[in-house]
Order: C-alpha cells, then sequence, then structure tokens
C-alpha cells in the first residue's frame, strides 16, 4: 500500500506512507491481521502497528480484539499512543443480541466502556437499539477531565411509499 499527499495550511506539508498487511481468515468469526505501515506525517516520521483478531469462542459468543501502537519521531506534542479494543459478543438469536466494548487509550489515560442491545423486530431496517457509554479517566485528579454516563435509545422503522 501506498499513499502520498499534499496539504497546504500554514506551510507545505508532504505527506506520505508506506504499508504492507498480512491476515488469516478461516471462516466469517476466525481471522487475524497484522498491519505495518511507516512514512511521514506533518514533518514528523511515524510507524503504525496493528493487529486485530476474532473468534468465536462459543456458538453464541464471539471475541474481537485489535490493538494499534503509533509513534511519531519527532514527538514534540506526545501524540504517540497504543490504543487497545476489545469486544464481547453474544447472539441470543440472529436478531437479538448483546455487546460489551472496551477500549482504552495510553495517551489520554481514559477507558471508555459500551454496551449495547440490539434487536432486528423488521430486518434489515427496523431495529430498536439500546446503548450505554460511560468513560472513565486514570488522569491524576489535579487534571480536569468530565467523566461521563450516557443511556442512548434508537429506533428505527422502514417506511416504504409504493
Amino acid at each position: 500500500m501506498y499513499n502520498n499527499e499534499f496539504k497546504l495550511f500554514e506551510k507545505k506539508y508532504y505527506n506520505h506512507k508506506w504499508g504492507i498487511t498480512m491476515g488469516y481468515n478461516t471462516d466469517e468469526w476466525s481471522s487475524a491481521e497484522v498491519d505495518f505501515q511507516f512514512g511521514r506525517n506533518f514533518d514528523r516520521d511515524f510507524y503504525l502497528v496493528s493487529l486485530s483478531g476474532r473468534m468465536r469462542v462459543f456458538e453464541k459468543l464471539s471475541l474481537d480484539y485489535s490493538g494499534d501502537y503509533l509513534k511519531f519521531s519527532p514527538d514534540t506534542t506526545n501524540s504517540s499512543t497504543l490504543i487497545n479494543i476489545l469486544s464481547v459478543n453474544y447472539y441470543f438469536t440472529k436478531d437479538l443480541w448483546i455487546r460489551l466494548f472496551l477500549q482504552n487509550n495510553s495517551n489520554a489515560n481514559r477507558v471508555y466502556v459500551y454496551g449495547l442491545v440490539g434487536w432486528r423486530f423488521k430486518p434489515p431496517f427496523g431495529a430498536l437499539y439500546l446503548i450505554y457509554s460511560r468513560n472513565d479517566g486514570l488522569l491524576p485528579p489535579e487534571q480536569n477531565y468530565v467523566a461521563t454516563q450516557i443511556l442512548y435509545f434508537k429506533f428505527t422503522y422502514p417506511i416504504r411509499f409504493w
């Protein structure tokens, strides 16, 4: 993979990246992938290593993991980071499921938790979702941040006019 771009802001930036991806896939829920990218981004060299995998543990339970390690050089803005994402999915039926999603970012020192209950009552577009979101900081108490807890409700229903 290769990407080359030009950006003009207060100065000219010639960004580019090279990358290679290797993966293994046996079926829909058993796969692994490693991705390596390097290049130049806004006058900084970088490299990015990404790992991901998914597997079906039991017939109705599956796990997903992805991790990204991003390193900038020079890193004058302290932007280098490690991001981990873990998702656990349980399917009661093909139209009723629950998902727990955990994410952390070493740069922000935060842990994000999402929970989702989904029900497709008129597949593929008629659905009802209940989503819970929470973020907690691992920052020292003297630093300001707002921890949030949010509950979403989403309803979709297909409407046909003909």
